[in-house]
């Protein structure tokens, strides 16, 4: 996946104050320099400082810097880091609006899959298992690929076998449910 290129940490530094604690991103007053004209900077800093920074949009929070929308998440971690996120930024409960410090992480995409909640459509009511005849079929999906991991009795006895390898590939990105 493809994402735009942030802005450099100290002017993202410039513009946000960040709280690590509750997630929250607020607008800082801004320079001068950030805008065409003394006017359009007094405009600006007359309405956004100590305001939070962005909204949500679909699933994710974002915020728009310099007319580019970017995921509030990502702009996080350069905040912090220092460093232009070159992968995804997991949010580790699955709650892409918690903005916690201690919520996000590096992921690529097949441990960001894996650190998602249980499809609706599933029917079995149990991660990587689905019914077949009479029986049922556990298999985890690694790098796009399904891996058939046995067909089992029960729909428990296959969600402990995808359990089990979850564990051992995922580890910290393993959710059961």
């Amino acid at each position: 996946m493809k994402y735009k290129v942030l802005p450099p940490q100290d002017y993202l530094l410039e513009c946000f104050d960040y709280n690590p604690i509750t997630g929250e991103v607020f607008w800082k007053q801004r320079p001068q320099n950030h805008f065409k004209n003394i006017r359009s900077c007094n405009i600006w800093n007359s309405r956004y400082p100590h305001t939070i920074a962005g909204g949500q949009n679909g699933a994710h929070h974002r915020t728009r810097i310099n007319k580019t929308d970017f995921i509030t998440s990502r702009i996080i971690w350069k905040l912090i880091t220092g460093q232009e996120p070159t992968s995804l930024i997991d949010h580790a409960d699955t709650n892409f609006l918690n903005n916690q410090w201690a919520n996000l992480r590096k992921a690529d995409q097949s441990q960001n899959r894996h650190n998602s909640n249980m499809q609706p459509r599933n029917k079995t009511g149990y991660k990587g298992v689905r019914k077949s005849g009479e029986k049922f079929t556990a298999y985890i999906s690694i790098a796009k690929h399904r891996k058939y991991l046995g067909t089992f009795e029960t729909a428990e006895k296959a969600h402990l076998a995808y359990c089990r390898q979850v564990d051992i590939i995922f580890k910290e990105f393993a959710r059961y449910e």
